[in-house]
Order: C-alpha cells, then structure tokens, then sequence
C-alpha cells in the first residue's frame, strides 16, 4: 500500500506558509534602494546624452534646409524657423518648405517653462547691442515663437531671462573693432567653417551663469557638422565677440 506523503513542516499548525519577518523586507527595501541610487543617475545620463544626439540631428536637417533655400532664393534668410517683424504674424522661413517637421526647431532640452509660452520673443543681438532687426535700410524688431532653439535660446540658468540671438546674418558691426569676417551668412558663397547656430541647452552652468569645467555647446556649421566645443570658447558668451570666431577642427 501506498505510504500517504506528509505535508512539508511549514504547512503544519495552521496550514499556511510564514510571511516575511521585518528583517527580511527591510533588507529587499534596502536593496531596490541601493539599485535605484545606482540606476537614475545612469539612466539620466542616458536621457542627457540621447536629448544631445537629436538636438544635432535636428540641426543637421536645419542646416540641409538653409542650403535648399539658398539654392531657391540666393540668399541665406534672415531667419531659421520664421520671424515677425514689429509685433506682425510669423513669416515663414525654413518652416515649412524646407523643413517639414516643426518639432525640428525645438530643442528636446528645451526648458519646460518655454513649453507652455506662447508670446513672441525679442532677443538680443549682443554684437549689436540692441535687440535683434532686419537688415532692411528701416530696421524692425524681430520677433520669434518662445520655443524657436536655434534662431534664439535663453541664458540656461534662466530660462525666461534675457534670450540671446543664435542665428543671425551678419554679427560684425561698427564699435567692436571685429573686421569684416568672411565666416557670415550675409555673403554669397560663406566658407563651410562658418558657424549657422549653437545649443547650450545642454551645458552646465552654476548658479551665477558661469559654465562648469568640461561643459560643451553644440555648434553647427554650415558644412552641417555638428561640433562640441567648450562653452567658455564661446566668445559671443562674453558678449564682446562673434560665434564666427569659433575655431572648428580641421
């Protein structure tokens, strides 16, 4: 005859299996605790560093875009995105001929408080300094959409402070003792090293504005190379020089 099996001896009493003692949950607690210390910061530098890789295939299409309308028009426009002129509606420019897709002039670093902004922007033109104008014989004010990245972008450490010029034609002018580069976009045939915009939505700043050591911008030239260069190489950041002075690998 069969023997009849025995139930296993944490079954006896009241039949049930013991739940977890206190120690033992405190220490599963503590090691998802541990892991996840570990983890955000790794999956952060992974959200950083894929955010840099589209902004610079963005700026890549932006650049295919500006060459498309020089090839049409012969010039270079005044703007990337589009631009408003003393208040008026937003002129196209790139947008949407050139560059079908809106979301390509939007830096996905772009601060969240510039996402719900909806009144246009008067950046300034430090090389100028004044706010940014055509270069029509009667300048006006230019004015671009809050999330327009590469026509303009605010100082990172305030993101609705003072916005600053990005792209722009023609930065040398009188008083500043720069010369007549030939590394602008007012010319007819530019050389490739010439700079078309920059990204610091993706540099590190202190709390006084000042760029963390190591801290890269993202700097587009017109060959459609996409480059990391310190921040503090940056002259226009000091406001007493022209991103064409940005010295471009070879």
């Amino acid at each position: 005859m069969r023997a009849r099996p025995q139930p296993h001896p944490s079954l006896r009493g009241n039949g049930r299996r013991p739940g977890f003692t206190l120690v033992e949950l405190l220490t599963v607690i503590a090691i998802i605790a541990v892991l996840a210390g570990l983890l955000f910061p790794v999956m952060a530098s992974v959200r950083k560093n894929t955010e840099k890789s589209k902004c610079s295939t963005q700026m890549m299409s932006i650049v295919q875009g500006l060459k498309m309308y020089k090839d049409d028009w012969r010039v270079y426009p005044d703007a990337l995105y589009g631009v408003s002129y003393a208040g008026g509606p937003v002129e196209p420019r790139l947008y949407p001929k050139y560059v079908k897709d809106e979301g390509t002039f939007i830096c996905p670093s772009l601060p969240a408080q510039l996402k719900s902004q909806s009144t246009l922007v008067n950046p300034t033109n430090k090389a100028a300094g004044g706010p940014a104008s055509s270069r029509e014989a009667a300048p006006r004010t230019m004015s671009f959409p809050p999330w327009d990245s590469y026509d303009f972008q605010y100082v990172p450490k305030d993101p609705l402070g003072p916005p600053e010029l990005r792209y722009n034609l023609k930065w040398t002018t009188g008083g500043l003792g720069l010369g007549d580069s030939p590394r602008q976009l007012i010319y007819r045939d530019p050389p490739e090293t010439t700079v078309v915009t920059w990204c610091l939505y993706h540099a590190d700043f202190d709390g006084a504005g000042v760029p963390k050591k190591g801290s890269m911008a993202q700097v587009l030239f017109l060959s459609g190379r996409v480059q990391q260069i310190p921040v503090d190489q940056l002259k226009a950041w000091s406001g007493t020089d022209g991103p064409w002075t940005v010295n471009p690998k070879p």
